[in-house]
């Protein structure tokens, strides 16, 4: 979706040119810095999944819980840190939220992508790192994981606490959908929205989903962007009030 996002008025609204999205980038993008689109220039599909931001430790780390990893960093402010997979990601924002809740501060510490980032926590460059759960599951070799920030527990980790039943009201996930650009036909938008759902709910693709410890999150493209819409507007208050590049 990457090359969609960056330029979507180079892709005609025939129904021929399809992308997929993930949020929160979708919204945050254009409002941490200057992008070649905005959530109008989209026409929504529907959504596919939601893959809740965890808080994730070495196996040997002396933080056995999420408690006490927030004690040490309110003990000692900034010296602790925290890495993500990048600057506005929802792994970051996690923690953006999370030190807004708690006080706490910790050094967020971006990375390009995943294997970066378990390397560091693994080899100890890092104290803590925020990555999806189901990023997480899928090599957890080595890893403990304190929480998630998905709003119930996760029937792939039932022992992982969410960040509310911590006392902590944060709930931050990626989330994955299909878009197609805005200004296609009424009847092609109808047609491809019925497809996308047919595809969604089809048993296989389920499974692909859950093997990868992903959970499907189906939601029609109107209510999924109406929902977008309103997470807009708090993420703009959000960044008039911390703005997360600096964070």
């Amino acid at each position: 979706m990457r090359d969609h996002l960056k330029a979507p008025d180079n892709f005609p609204a025939t129904g021929g040119t399809l992308g997929t999205t993930n949020f929160p980038s979708l919204i945050t993008i254009p409002i941490e810095r200057p992008a070649q689109f905005k959530l109008d220039d989209f026409a929504p599909l529907g959504n596919l999944v939601r893959d809740p931001s965890a808080i994730t430790v070495r196996a040997d780390s002396p933080y056995a819980t999420l408690a006490a990893l927030l004690e040490a960093a309110r003990a000692r402010p900034d010296q602790l840190t925290y890495a993500s997979p990048g600057v506005g990601t929802d792994d970051h924002l996690q923690l953006v939220l999370l030190q807004a809740a708690t006080g706490i501060r910790m050094t967020h510490v971006p990375f390009q992508g995943d294997p970066q980032l378990r390397t560091a926590v693994l080899g100890g460059q890092v104290d803590s790192m925020g990555l999806n759960l189901g990023a997480v599951l899928q090599v957890p070799d080595n890893l403990r994981v304190l929480s998630q920030a998905g709003a119930a527990r996760s029937r792939f980790r039932q022992d992982v606490p969410t960040l509310k039943e911590l006392g902590i009201p944060v709930e931050m996930a990626s989330e994955r959908g299909v878009v197609a650009p805005a200004g296609t036909p009424p009847a092609i938008l109808a047609r491809l929205r019925e497809a996308t759902e047919d595809i969604a709910r089809d048993p296989e693709f389920v499974k692909q989903l859950e093997d990868r410890f992903t959970e499907p999150a189906w939601e029609k493209g109107e209510s999924w962007f109406a929902r977008l819409r309103g997470q807009e507007v708090e993420y703009r208050a959000l960044w008039q009030r911390t703005p997360w590049a600096q964070r």
